[in-house]
């Protein structure tokens, strides 16, 4: 209490442990010795310490999910997504990543539930460290109900998370009372997404799948109270079936604001592609690239180096691994930032997908020259001014090979960088966002300031 009166901030580091020995030093007895002394100091704490105590302390063992952290004035939100975001292996966990250090930048207080309940090292200790509340565990999973019921309360708004994860927890959620607010977060749109893989594929299993994803993503937005899209693409087609009131578009990055590196171009001639291979498009986009773009490259070219970058690697990719084609698999941050400074451009071959490509903006926040496709730029504002973009092997290869002979001006497109981040993927650009309908989150002090210090 004197040193928070002091003006110092005073912090409970999680992976602490204290034990209490009640008695061992002085005994139980309140009428005698030493321990007698406990009934008088309680009360003279209670006199000296009164305004604060009546202004922000509850009844004993009341309000405790509060009291226990000082939250009653804090926004209270829970995430929910499929585990705890492995934010250094797909730009789906590294978006919600940054949303939760955005939301403890606010001041909110964050807590965070995987639906698996699993607590994934290290990405569970570093939501710790940075002040979530991560709720894992037999104990939570077995006691849902329960929990939710106990909690509900505290909750000003629930952040659910993609829509096999919102079939799972609305049903719980639907009986709360009282309800928190519910904000769906689609990632992207499921069943378009399949869609486009059909018209790729020719398969009519893709097409079915399509429709049985279109169907219950509808469903899930019919029990939310808004739904947030990266990509204003999706928005427009959703507001075919949703009322465009309950639709809302966020950046898919909170990005801080950092420099970004400036360019220098590796030897020999190099393409970067990063991508996440349990996801079906980045398979397809990595075998077309060496199989369709990479032979038209070097028939102009001659030797030119594949990089081919991300986690779980299938068959199929590793298969790719040939003469100047090298699949890397999974790389930390660090290495791979290393690599971005070796290769002359970033690829992102995309013949299908839907949502924002997490890639498109890391390539672009690396400084490095980028070429995509009409997949790979949709829902980015202002695309042109920073990539090039070609959906055909031969004219996708032309691009790459104007990056290599500077036919483009390269210069002009790279200094455009730093302001374009900042206007469309920005820290502040997400918070303006967060800010529309919620005026309690404007005034909140700041919990977190280091929050946009911690992680990549």
């Amino acid at each position: 209490f004197t040193a928070r009166d002091h003006g110092h901030r005073v912090a409970y580091q999680p992976q602490s442990q204290i034990y209490h020995f009640e008695g061992v030093s002085n005994g139980t007895d309140l009428s005698s010795g030493v321990k007698k002394h406990q009934v008088t100091n309680q009360g003279v704490f209670r006199e000296k310490w009164a305004t604060i105590l009546d202004a922000h302390h509850y009844p004993n063992g009341e309000q405790v999910v509060n009291a226990r952290d000082r939250s009653r004035p804090s926004y209270s939100v829970l995430f929910i997504d499929h585990y705890v975001p492995h934010h250094d292996k797909d730009a789906g966990s590294r978006s919600t990543f940054m949303y939760v250090k955005l939301l403890l930048g606010m001041g909110c207080r964050v807590q965070f539930m995987g639906a698996n309940f699993f607590p994934h090292e290290p990405y569970t200790r570093q939501l710790q460290d940075l002040g979530v509340e991560v709720l894992v565990g037999e104990h939570i999973a077995r006691n849902l109900d329960t929990w939710f019921s106990e909690h509900a309360p505290f909750l000003d708004e629930i952040f659910l998370h993609r829509p096999h994860v919102a079939e799972q927890f609305l049903p719980t959620l639907k009986k709360l009372e009282p309800r928190p607010s519910i904000s769906f977060v689609g990632h992207d749109l499921h069943y378009l997404r399949m869609q486009r893989q059909a018209l790729v594929s020719g398969m009519p299993a893709d097409q079915k799948e399509a429709q049985r994803w279109k169907k219950r993503e509808l469903a899930v937005l019919e029990q939310v109270d808004r739904a947030y899209y990266f990509s204003q693409p999706e928005l427009d087609e959703l507001g075919q079936y949703v009322a465009r009131g309950r639709l809302r578009r966020i950046p898919l990055y909170a990005t801080p604001v950092r420099n970004i590196p400036v360019y220098t171009p590796g030897e020999p001639r190099s393409m970067l592609f990063v991508g996440g291979y349990n996801h079906p498009p980045n398979v397809d986009a990595a075998i077309w690239l060496v199989k369709e773009v990479l032979p038209a490259l070097r028939d102009s070219e001659g030797d030119v180096e594949v990089h081919i970058v991300g986690s779980n690697p299938p068959q199929s990719i590793n298969d790719l691994a040939s003469h100047g084609v090298i699949v890397h698999g999974y790389l930390s941050d660090e290495e791979l930032d290393t690599l971005y400074r070796q290769v002359t451009v970033a690829v992102v071959p995309l013949r299908f997908g839907a949502g924002v490509k997490g890639k498109v903006i890391e390539a672009i926040a690396q400084g490095v020259p980028l070429v995509t496709t009409s997949i790979g730029a949709e829902g980015i504002p202002d695309a042109e001014l920073v990539m090039s973009v070609a959906d055909e092997a031969e004219s996708f290869a032309r691009a790459v090979h104007d990056v290599f002979e500077r036919t483009v001006d390269l210069s002009d497109r790279l200094t455009r960088y730093p302001d374009w981040l900042n206007q469309h993927f920005s820290e502040s650009t997400a918070a303006r966002a967060l800010l529309v309908d919620r005026p309690r989150l404007q005034n909140l002090p700041d919990r977190a300031p280091h929050a946009s210090e911690s992680g990549r």
